[in-house]
């Protein structure tokens, strides 16, 4: 069984002056390790979200950080999947 872990970081500021970045972003990563491994870290990812959708005024700010969340997750889980057809994890 793999291991999938999440991080994320509340609206960053740091990049103001880079071209898309002006209202801030908020960072979802994705995690994967293989126990076989010895637990190491085996690949992972990290996506930069505009806060585009925070102008969304029905959007709950729980809404919204779902929305992050699933996205990571769905990336992660085509990369698992992708690897068990591939052989690098059993299926």
């Amino acid at each position: 069984m793999l291991l999938l872990a999440l991080a994320e970081t509340d609206l960053e500021h740091d990049k103001k002056w880079e071209p898309g970045y002006e209202l801030g972003y908020y960072q979802v990563a994705w995690f994967v390790s293989d126990p076989n491994s010895m637990e190491k870290l085996d690949v992972g990812s990290w996506f930069d979200f505009a806060p585009l959708h925070d102008l969304e005024e029905e959007w709950t700010a729980e809404t919204k950080r779902d929305a992050r969340i699933q996205t990571a997750l769905q990336a992660a889980q085509h990369w698992i999947d992708r690897s068990e057809q591939v052989g690098r994890y059993d299926a």
